[in-house]
């Protein structure tokens, strides 16, 4: 992958790996002592409104966050049009979702999870202001985005040690929750006006710029929000079925489980607008990166996959306590969805740059209709257990077996399953050289 490692991609990744690290360590020390602060019963509580909010954010953002990046790399003289497009319609988009789920969410819950909704749906207000991680993200120049996002974990992390030596209520954690991304989008501002000469005061709103925007997004929106099914509707379901404690015993695992996605989306956005280029330059070229994206990403989630499987029986409960020893047996198979969600990761990319992103959305709409199906059937079999089997399935076909089904997306599973097997091509060619 030498055309996709420079310099700069180097830099800009390792700094948001390095964030992406500080986050990981921040966010496990302090989800573990909020865990064992609250309890599965309150933590159950929380991480069920959190889940509300999250099926709702993907209408918010419109999905326009890889179209706009994708805009700003092709097209960098429009910028101002792009980001005060872009700003716009995700402006009234908030606070349309804002609203829809305040009223609807107060004939629906009790008192305490709509109080919990109320304040972590702010986050939905505050995303039409994501722009300029985009326009970062666009310029190669993520380690501002990295800076804002630890700085911001970090103090939101000592708030919340503050909160528990304190012994505060459940509100109050969701209150951190919001404190972060505010912290977060204030640094983003600081870093966008002191390192760019795009004045905000110079953004426009172009009708053309943003038909064309919503035209290419629509698909991502849709995916986005199955996506969001596939991440948040097992707890959902699982708060239906069972109860507030078996939600919490099951979001510790599924959050200690999904805490490393980071790795493939920190470099895979500093490569995406290399991705690009390349792919304008040579089909063989960009297939190639990609064969070699899916195989680094393929191990590093297997690998990792069965460290968890040797060590979650004693390593949870040293971690959470006792209460949440079964989160142990979810955990074992919750992780086995890593495998899927990285070797899916870079093809997402490319169905983008090719612009098929329609066959994304068609194979996150199933792979949502699955989840939702194989919950309310295994739930009530298995328990929590079987929400987590749900999410592996529903992961193995949204990421990995669906993309054999359509012809148009058939050469890219060929080239996962040629990942796979590329490190023993390697190994051959050299055994062959040596001997």
């Amino acid at each position: 992958m030498r055309d996709l490692i420079n310099k700069k991609t180097v830099s800009n990744t390792l700094h948001l790996l390095s964030e992406k690290g500080i986050t990981v360590i921040l966010t496990l020390i302090t989800s573990i002592l909020v865990i064992r602060y609250l309890g599965p019963a309150p933590f159950g509580v929380l991480s069920y409104a959190i889940s509300i909010v999250a099926l709702v954010l993907p209408f918010a953002n419109l999905g326009y966050s890889t179209i706009v990046i994708k805009e700003l790399v092709n097209d960098p003289e429009n910028s101002p049009q792009i980001l005060g497009s872009s700003a716009f319609a995700s402006l009234i988009s908030s606070w349309l979702c804002y609203l829809v789920l305040i009223v609807s969410s107060y004939f629906l819950l009790d008192s305490l999870t709509y109080s919990l909704v109320v304040i972590l749906a702010f986050r939905i207000l505050l995303n039409s202001f994501t722009s300029f991680d985009d326009y970062f993200q666009a310029k190669i120049k993520s380690k501002y985005s990295a800076i804002a996002r630890s700085t911001s974990l970090t103090l939101t992390s000592l708030l919340k040690v503050v909160l528990i030596l304190g012994s505060s209520t459940l509100l109050w954690f969701a209150v951190a929750d919001v404190v972060q991304l505010v912290l977060m989008i204030l640094l983003l501002a600081y870093f966008f006006f002191k390192k760019t000469d795009l004045s905000i005061k110079h953004w426009t709103i172009d009708k053309s710029t943003l038909k064309r925007i919503a035209h290419h997004s629509w698909p991502l929106l849709l995916s986005n929000a199955f996506i969001a099914i596939n991440f948040k509707i097992d707890q959902i379901i699982i708060h239906d079925l069972l109860d507030n404690e078996q939600v919490g015993i099951y979001a510790a695992a599924a959050q200690l489980s999904e805490g490393w996605y980071f790795l493939p989306v920190a470099f895979l956005g500093s490569v995406f607008p290399l991705l690009i280029a390349n792919a304008k330059q040579s089909a063989s070229k960009v297939n190639e990166n990609l064969k070699q994206l899916c195989s680094t990403f393929f191990y590093l989630a297997l690998i990792t996959s069965l460290l968890v499987l040797l060590t979650a029986d004693w390593v949870l409960p040293w971690l959470l306590g006792e209460s949440f020893m079964t989160s142990a047996s979810v955990l074992k198979i919750h992780i086995w969805a890593s495998v899927f969600n990285f070797i899916g990761r870079p093809v997402t990319k490319m169905l983008i740059i090719q612009g098929l992103t329609q066959y994304h959305l068609y194979m996150r709409f199933f792979a949502a209709l699955v989840n939702i199906g194989l919950n309310y059937w295994l739930i009530p079999i298995y328990g929590i257990q079987g929400a987590a089997y749900a999410t592996l399935i529903s992961y193995a076909f949204g990421s990995f077996l669906g993309y054999g089904v359509f012809k148009e997306t058939r050469p890219y599973f060929v080239i996962q399953l040629s990942g796979m097997v590329l490190p023993f091509k390697l190994i051959g060619k050299l055994f062959k050289v040596t001997t």
